[in-house]
């Protein structure tokens, strides 16, 4: 059975959503294959499939965690890192050489560029969410040698969402809020980041 394209778009994350049921199937082995059709809902941001299990004759069956080969620009020399490219306003985390979900992102206007450098997520915050870094918020401190320092730059949400994939901030990495609100619970301390051009 061939069911036709699926939109997976959801403005929010939502765990064990029923996108596609076939009904009854005849006994024996099934293939189930799933694939990006090159096209998207208008209203997302990316393109990769994110799905948590199968429900096969009532029996759940947990789907791994999607991930996606990291690029091979990405070979940095640790096993969790963020990569925010500058050149196309996203964000990337790479866990043990997979890309394992990428957003758009905010980054420093021309007068206050965010710095290409290396980073340590030091200290993570719960924030105002009407607030300018929005409901969440992770510090950014920047090697120097080999110590890590504070900064003020950080990775946070925003109460300025239009400004999401644009050079607005004052160099800070601003994410979409909903975007952050899964994102930080996603990060340990002491994730490496790395910001480029």
């Amino acid at each position: 059975e061939t069911p036709g394209d699926v939109d997976l778009y959801s403005p929010s994350v939502q765990s064990q959503r029923v996108v596609y049921s076939t009904g009854v199937l005849p006994y024996g082995q099934h293939t189930v294959t799933l694939g990006w059709t090159g096209r998207k809902n208008p209203a997302a941001t990316g393109t990769y499939i994110s799905y948590d299990a199968f429900d096969v004759g009532g029996d759940i069956v947990q789907a791994p965690v999607p991930v996606r080969p990291a690029f091979a620009e990405f070979n940095y020399p640790w096993n969790r890192y963020i990569v925010i490219d500058k050149s196309d306003l996203r964000l990337y985390y790479v866990v043990d050489g997979a890309l394992v979900v990428s957003y758009p992102v905010a980054v420093g206007k021309a007068s206050t560029q965010t710095p290409s450098a290396i980073w340590r997520v030091g200290a993570k915050y719960y924030t105002d969410p009407s607030s300018v870094y929005g409901p969440r918020k992770m510090r950014l401190f920047r090697q120097q040698g080999s110590n890590f320092v504070f900064t003020a730059y950080n990775i946070h949400g925003t109460n300025n969402d239009a400004s999401i994939g644009t050079y607005a901030s004052h160099g800070c990495i601003r994410m979409h809020n909903y975007d952050v609100l899964v994102f930080f619970d996603m990060v340990p301390l002491g994730t490496m980041v790395v910001t480029r051009n």
